[in-house]
């Protein structure tokens, strides 16, 4: 899969359980929410390696961020080199579109992609 791919397919889902979880299905639409586009990208830029995943976000190579939009909470991927991007706005930005309330740092993102069991 290919982060042209996960735009074509994606299709935004409301998640009340607030599980994070990465869409790796070979066809069909990849139903999720915000936090679920942000890790799958990061995802598909990792070569889909769980190894290099992490390294990214260990090293800050690779930043998922909780952000605001109209008030509410919402997710958004920062990686170096690239930029910012998220569900809403699927194409590359230099500059957040959101305004910034914190980073998941490596522990807080490891547990919330634990719980989801991804």
């Amino acid at each position: 899969m290919t982060l042209e791919d996960l735009r074509k397919r994606f299709k935004y889902r409301k998640d009340d359980t607030n599980k994070w979880k990465v869409m790796d299905a070979e066809k069909g639409p990849l139903y999720g929410d915000c936090e679920d586009f942000a890790v799958t990208a990061l995802w598909i830029l990792s070569d889909r390696s769980w190894t290099k995943f992490w390294w990214k976000v260990t090293t800050l190579q690779a930043v998922v961020w909780k952000t605001t939009v109209n008030g509410e909470g919402h997710i958004m991927l920062w990686v170096k080199g690239k930029g910012w991007i998220d569900n809403i706005y699927p194409y590359w930005s230099p500059t957040p579109r959101h305004k910034k309330v914190f980073p998941y740092i490596v522990p807080m993102l490891a547990a919330v992609i634990a719980a989801g069991k991804v």
